[in-house]
């Protein structure tokens, strides 16, 4: 199907979030513009490459998130989540992409602009580069938490219809991508800005970092030997006020250096019919002066297939070296990991079954934090670790996927997974400086949970309509009285996405999405005194309507509803994101 760029990404408008968190739908369209369209973020610093059995396996397939989701943003409009990525003939292709839109809050003054550009002034046979930029920003009040109250059995951490002062969010990314092909590789660099600034209440901090990855990948076509290698490599700074921090100096440790390095790098040989060796070799290192951590990696795997049967048996052996203070980092896990997966064609090309047995780890830097929450600051530990390793034990996993005809396709998937060391969210109550009020205030704490879980992801696309859902059921747990009564909170009951669209000839685009979460029950409010309550977060459904509008094959104008329940969603603990909101823009594409 050809349709321009604007246009997929009307159909978008509404099925974006869901897409992006569905692990077996594909969403990838041709458009004219000859862009390769992924309903992700708009063409994101540190792109992945395009290129089969790419470096990605190296990030852990986490059946689980440990935040519900991740951090939107209360500028966050549905309409812009796209990655571009120029294939195709330049004759074909148009070099300039752009989005502009701005909203207001109806019950309280806000403004959040937004834009998205992409400028892509080589597009040659081999060789394509692209100049791109996007901005997300928010000014504006925020919906307040109710004060503690003491009297209660239960602490209820519902957030109030009034608002609390103007604050700010403020995101911004720029860079420039470039990648050469030839007959048997694929060598690719991206160079960007990634920028933050956040006021919150008393709270406020800045971060801006320069991001650089560079990687080369053979094309898998039958060759006998096959490489993906890539390294990366970001530098970051934070600059925080805490005047929520009495009596302490901070003259010293007001300001987070941060410096990431990656190199990854994948060996494949085939070494006779449906029989390969696969060789994964990495080191990242993460390092801000007063903590850092390093972690090498070494993953041989063997795969082959016998018939309808496909096996990668494998293991992980994974080293983690922490430096400086003794609380960041500190946990090692176990060293060696099992990574197998054995899949059957139940009906070759339409229907697979799958299982898989794994664990690993994941460094929790300061970044990848920020990312979940903009809010968060070095003193979420309130003492103790604000950075730590995330340990997966072990995980177990049966799927099943296909499609039935052209139009539907789903994936649905249980399993199980043990970790030794995980973030999670907590809140703790304490006095703010110059007040004698007590009040809530959230955190970050690693502890160890189990949890079982059951998924599905579901599609269905015709000429005129598109359904596009996912639903996750998670049942976690504590295994010992003291982590239960620490004041942790574990991740909702029951979540999910859905989202319906329907195009009038490709010109007029109507939709409707829907994320929601059950309430958050099994959690606790740690006290200044050490008395701890439990608590409870309330549950929400965030639904929003969608218009879109081609006036000519260059030029469209889009409108958005969101929030339209006037709930108070908590995605990050004690940040409500506004109300009933509306936005509104126009896309240009020539």
């Amino acid at each position: 199907m050809r349709v321009n760029i604007y246009t997929l990404l009307a159909a978008s408008l509404t099925f974006c979030s869901v897409a992006a968190s569905a692990q077996n739908l594909d969403p990838t369209v041709e458009v004219n513009r000859s862009y390769e369209g992924k309903l992700m973020e708009v063409h994101k610093p540190m792109l992945e490459m395009a290129v089969p059995d790419s470096v990605l396996r190296f990030d852990l397939d986490f059946d689980y998130e440990v935040f519900d989701n991740p951090y939107k943003g209360a500028y966050e409009f549905k309409p812009y989540t796209m990655q571009l990525q120029p294939v195709g003939k330049a004759a074909e292709q148009k070099r300039l992409y752009m989005r502009l839109g701005a909203g207001n809050g109806l019950e309280a003054l806000s403004l959040h602009p937004s834009a998205d550009f992409v400028w892509s002034p080589f597009l040659r046979e081999r060789f394509k580069m692209d100049v791109y930029a996007r901005h997300r920003s928010y000014v504006g009040e925020y919906r307040k938490v109710d004060a503690p109250d003491l009297s209660q059995k239960d602490v209820n951490l519902k957030m109030k219809s009034s608002y609390g002062r103007a604050d700010y969010d403020f995101l911004t990314q720029a860079g420039v991508d470039a990648r050469y092909d030839w007959a048997d590789g694929t060598v690719r660099v991206d160079a960007g800005y990634y920028g933050l600034a956040e006021r919150y209440g008393i709270q406020s901090n800045m971060y801006n970092a320069l991001d650089v990855r560079a990687g080369v990948a053979s094309k898998d076509y039958g060759q006998f030997i096959n490489y993906d290698v890539y390294a990366t490599y970001r530098f970051g700074k934070d600059r925080f006020d805490y005047k929520h921090v009495e009596g302490e100096s901070l003259a010293e440790h007001d300001r987070l250096t941060e410096h990431e390095v990656s190199v990854l790098g994948k060996l494949k040989a085939v070494l006779m019919d449906d029989h390969k060796a696969m060789f994964e070799l990495g080191v990242d290192n993460h390092s801000y002066g007063f903590a850092g951590v390093s972690r090498l990696t070494f993953a041989p795997h063997y795969l082959f297939r016998y018939g309808n049967w496909g096996f990668d048996a494998g293991f992980r052996v994974e080293a983690l070296v922490h430096a400086g203070d003794s609380t960041c980092f500190a946990s090692k896990g176990q060293v060696v990991y099992p990574d197998v997966t054995v899949d059957y064609q139940l009906i070759p090309g339409v229907m697979k079954a799958y299982a898989k047995i794994g664990g690993g780890t994941k460094v929790n830097s300061f970044s990848s934090l920020l990312a979940e929450n903009h809010h968060f600051d070095m003193y979420y530990g309130h003492g103790k670790a604000f950075m730590d390793n995330t340990i997966e034990n072990i995980s177990a996993a049966l799927g099943l996927e296909g499609r039935a005809g052209a139009r539907f396709t789903y994936g649905v998937r249980a399993g199980y997974a043990m970790y030794g060391n995980a973030p999670l969210e907590t809140v703790v109550v304490g006095m703010l400086p110059g007040d004698d009020q007590l009040a809530f205030m959230p955190g970050i704490a690693y502890a160890g949970y189990q949890n079982v879980y059951a998924a599905a992801d579901l599609s269905w696309v015709t000429e005129r309509f598109r359904v596009d859902g996912n639903v996750m059921y998670r049942h976690s747990w504590f295994e010992d009285l003291e982590t239960r009564t620490g004041g942790y909170f574990l991740p909702a009951a029951l979540t999910g996405e859905v989202a319906f669209e329907y195009n009038w000839h490709k010109r007029i685009f109507l939709g409707m999405d829907c994320d929601f979460s059950t309430g958050r029950r099994q959690g606790s409010v740690l006290f200044a005194d050490g008395a701890i309550k439990p608590a409870k977060v309330p549950g929400y459904a965030d639904l929003g309507l969608n218009f879109e509008y081609l006036t000519t094959r260059s030029f469209s104008v889009w409108f958005r509803g969101g929030n339209l329940l006037n709930m108070a969603i908590q995605r990050n603990l004690l940040y409500a994101e506004k109300g009933i909101y509306f936005a509104a823009g126009i896309c240009l594409n020539l």
